[in-house]
């Protein structure tokens, strides 16, 4: 198998990034604007990714005025994957077969099917 290459959505990106923010801020609660800034990132748009990834269950909120965002678990323990499908919903990927079917216009019994329309199932 080849090497993959898979472009994130802005939204993944930036909540990428702030995971990243906070997995390196440690146990300190930080909150939005100052995510925002250090990582150049659009505060509203931000403000819009972390609540998903709260809701997630990736990150936890505490309100103001001492409160902010921290990871809800240990950053050892969060996968890009979670990140990602938080944001975006399950991913599904094509399988080999998948790209066959479409090249050659015949399905394969062993495919599962991406959704598509073209694989058997």
């Amino acid at each position: 198998m080849g090497i993959v290459k898979i472009t994130p959505s802005r939204r993944t990106d930036h909540a990428l990034q702030a995971m990243t923010y906070l997995a390196s801020a440690g146990k300190a609660r930080t909150a939005a604007p100052e995510i925002a800034k250090q990582m150049g990132l659009p505060v509203h748009h931000l403000r819009q990714v972390l609540r998903e990834l709260t809701r997630a269950r990736l990150v936890m909120s505490s309100p103001a005025p001492s409160g902010g965002y921290g990871l809800a678990r240990s950053a050892d323990a969060i996968t890009v994957l979670e990140i990602a499908e938080a944001l975006e919903g399950r991913w599904r990927l094509t399988s080999a077969c998948c790209a066959a079917a479409r090249a050659t216009g015949r399905t394969s019994a062993r495919c599962t099917g991406c959704g598509r329309g073209h694989c058997r199932r």
